[in-house]
């Protein structure tokens, strides 16, 4: 009687570690070119091993590691605008990338923008954009089911797309003119009604550009972004999270915050900070001042 309670019991584990084990082979290795991006795949295919590459800036160099997962990877996540994502695009021609190379900006029906001071095409982060991410989103996930056919990539992505159309359904519409700190706040912006007539840190603005414009768009907790405050006497800003904060684009587009009437900052502002903050080095230092 013993030994049958213990065969049975041995089958029902047996039954219980065999979905597990499928569930482990089945499931995909994916990489992502940034660490953010990976939040964003994790919505989708919260089953897989996804490896973000510790990019934190453009100049970010690939190390052994990454080289070595990228190439035995199922597919890499690639915003293709950055010099080691062009070197992950030359390993794939050469055949060294087994995997998929999923780049962003490949993706039919994404929409790019252009600096409003050159006309040029805005490649930094065009999934920013609420429009652009659902397309991105149902596109990356049609890849990965065609990869993984026994997951359901496409139904967590249609629920993602909903979350995202509620975010810019219940977002403040807005009107008129902004000027951006960098880049790729245009995009976190344009889709509620502004138009972006300067990007601060990409060209050259003058007092008259800050008191044209109705909004500034700054990136939060960036001290180089909060210094744009002392351009104007008061101000509506907008605050967005940086691409580089790991968090995914919905909970970014979430974040958004518009505030009215920000006062100036005292003149030399910054440069107080700065200088507190060498103060603060050298005492640790055991400097003299």
């Amino acid at each position: 009687m013993q030994i049958v309670h213990i065969r049975f019991a041995m089958r029902a584990l047996i039954l219980m570690i065999i979905p597990l084990l499928v569930c482990k082979a089945s499931a995909l290795s994916i990489v992502t070119t940034f660490p953010s991006l990976k939040e964003d795949v994790k919505l989708i295919a919260p089953n897989d091993s996804i490896y973000a590459i510790p990019a934190f800036s453009h100049d970010y160099e690939l190390t052994p590691k990454d080289v070595e997962v990228i190439k035995n990877a199922d597919i890499v996540i690639s915003t293709a605008h950055t010099h080691f994502e062009s070197e992950i695009a030359e390993m794939k021609e050469r055949g060294e990338v087994k995997g998929v190379l999923f780049e962003i900006p490949k993706i039919k029906g994404i929409v790019f923008l252009k600096y409003p001071e050159s006309g040029k095409i805005n490649p930094h982060m065009p999934i920013y954009d609420p429009y652009n991410y659902e397309i991105f989103i149902r596109a990356l996930a049609e890849e990965l089911q065609k990869l993984n056919p026994s997951e359901n990539y496409i139904e967590r992505a249609e629920k993602v797309c909903k979350e995202v159309e509620d975010i810019v359904n219940k977002a403040r519409k807005l009107n008129g003119t902004a000027l951006v700190d960098y880049p790729y706040a245009q995009y976190a912006v344009t889709w509620m009604g502004l138009k972006v007539v300067s990007i601060a840190f990409e060209a050259p603005t003058t007092p008259e550009t800050f008191k044209k414009v109705d909004y500034l768009v700054l990136t939060r907790n960036s001290t180089k972004s909060e210094s744009l405050l002392e351009n104007v006497e008061y101000s509506k800003v907008i605050y967005i999270d940086s691409p580089f904060v790991e968090k995914s684009i919905p909970e970014k587009l979430k974040s958004i915050e518009v505030k009215e009437n920000i006062a100036k900052k005292t003149p030399g502002y910054t440069a107080v900070l700065a200088i507190l903050a060498l103060v603060v080095l050298c005492l640790r230092n055991g400097l003299r001042l």
